[in-house]
């Protein structure tokens, strides 16, 4: 059983988790639509995210710490739950619940911040709140 030793292994434990189980989700959406304009913006957050959730990762190993394997139960509910809000309510409904999935990621990067991090770390954690930014301006474009 992992023991998390301080603050920062738990942020660090729960963003990584939490950014590969978004990652899965969004792999699963846009096998289920290719093409579409949210299957591209998906694919484009997926692309962009992975060398900074690998970075994360790297961190946590660092640390000590085995990284966690996303929840791919939750993640593989979750898509079903979108593709069928998709299929009955639009692509505009399930545009909005992913930036709301983003803006929960974002706020959860934005606690972590606030605690005392190397350097390092601090930089992918900006790196990581700005991506997250992108996806939900990114995402809210195409809710609206």
């Amino acid at each position: 059983m992992n023991v998390l030793n301080d603050a920062q292994q738990a942020a660090l434990a729960e963003l990584d988790a939490l950014g590969a189980s978004l990652s899965l989700r969004y792999e699963g959406l846009i096998d289920g639509a290719p093409g579409s304009a949210l299957s591209a913006a998906l694919e484009d957050i997926v692309v962009r995210r992975r060398p900074l959730l690998e970075e994360l990762a790297r961190c946590e190993r660092a640390r000590g710490q085995l990284p966690h394997a996303p929840e791919e139960e939750l993640g593989a509910l979750q898509m079903v739950v979108d593709k069928t809000i998709d299929q009955l309510a639009g692509t505009v409904s399930l545009a909005a619940r992913l930036a709301s999935a983003e803006e929960d990621w974002l706020a959860r990067i934005r606690g972590a911040t606030a605690l005392d991090w190397r350097a390092d770390e601090m930089r992918l954690l900006e790196r990581l709140e700005a991506d997250a930014r992108e996806a939900v301006a990114c995402l809210q474009g195409l809710a609206s």
